[in-house]
């Protein structure tokens, strides 16, 4: 019996496969950095969570009781700085911002990713203890430059160590909020999508019967000529070599579709945000308004526990780098306050 291998028009998703699918348990340095980021950049659920969300944050200036202060947010163009600064920060725990002084007495901020980490700065104080001080990046491109950067951290300098969570694992130094957990169901969704695209592409296999006259030379022949099959080019052979081609289904595309939709909605519960938020867009589908007004409400809170995080660095970055104290006029609401809390209480435990 001979297996025809006839054209495959099915594309297949590159971080789909098991390099890009990695175990995050000893941190995000290095080649870990590097795995993750192609897993946010290709991954639209993923890249939905980290990237569209943080772009979504700072879409708008934050509430800024000063004038002044927006003014000059948007003049020094902080709202990309900050969105860079915190991807990384979601993505790896930690990453680095250091500003330099430009000719037009602005400041040019530079965001350092745990990509490039090489190895900490240390220094041993009074107790004998290691005492991290700063970080070496070891930077490579692809016209082959290599080249070494240490920073010191030092607010005086304008160079800021910004870690999302510290860690408890004497492995890692920082916590990200791309947890190892989020990131498994992110795979899972992956793999059943993946597994759809396939039975959706090619909802059926041929079963080849072939005649008592078929032999090796003719099996080849077939293989090449199927390749050439499609809706308006097919083949003829004699009964005595083919004498059927039976196109048989594999009826798995509603059992994968189902599985498909809970892995998104285990997916959309591991990243505290609504299904609406990554599937189709934001209006009235099937839900009430009150459903919907939720949904937001959801979306906001996780916006606003990212900025508060973030926040403490703001503030300090603000001050040292352009010598002005900020704060933000905060609008209460009692649902808003509930739902904050439990998302402090989920990221403690």
């Amino acid at each position: 019996m001979g297996q025809i291998e006839y054209t495959d028009y099915v594309y297949y998703d590159l971080v789909s496969g098991p390099a890009y699918m990695i175990d995050t348990t000893f941190g995000s340095d290095g080649s870990y950095a590097h795995e993750i980021n192609i897993n946010v950049r290709d991954d639209s659920f993923l890249n939905t969570f980290i990237e569209k969300l943080d772009e979504e944050l700072y879409s708008e200036t934050p509430n800024f009781k000063e004038e002044s202060t927006k003014m000059l947010w948007n003049k020094e163009n902080l709202k990309d700085v900050f969105t860079i600064l915190t991807d990384e920060v979601r993505k790896h725990g930690w990453a680095v911002l250091q500003g330099y002084n430009s000719d037009d007495e602005g400041i040019d901020w530079k965001v350092y990713s745990p990509v490039f980490f090489n190895v900490w700065l240390t220094e041993v104080d009074a107790d004998g203890r290691n005492v991290r001080t700063g970080v070496k990046f070891t930077y490579h491109d692809e016209l082959d430059n290599h080249y070494d950067l240490n920073l010191i951290f030092n607010p005086q300098e304008l160079c800021f160590l910004v870690v999302w969570k510290e860690s408890s694992y004497q492995y890692r130094y920082a916590e990200a909020d791309l947890s190892q957990a989020i990131l498994t169901a992110a795979y899972r969704v992956r793999q059943v999508n993946t597994q759809l695209s396939y039975a959706s592409a090619k909802p059926w296999f041929y079963h080849f019967k072939y005649g008592g006259s078929a032999d090796a030379d003719f099996v080849t022949s077939l293989q090449t000529e199927m390749k050439k099959v499609c809706v308006g080019v097919g083949i003829g052979a004699k009964v005595s070599n083919l004498e059927e081609i039976v196109k048989i289904s594999t009826g798995e595309i509603d059992k994968i579709d189902k599985s498909l939709d809970k892995m998104i909605q285990i997916f959309a519960g591991a990243t505290r945000l609504p299904l609406r938020f990554y599937i189709g867009e934001r209006k009235s589908n099937g839900l009430s308004d009150a459903g919907e007004s939720m949904d937001e409400r959801r979306i906001n809170n996780k916006k606003t526990f990212i900025f508060n995080r973030m926040f403490p660095y703001m503030k300090e970055i603000m001050l040292f780098g352009y010598g002005i104290i900020i704060d933000v006029e905060v609008e209460e609401d009692e649902e808003d306050n509930k739902d904050e809390q439990e998302y402090k209480e989920t990221d403690q435990r």
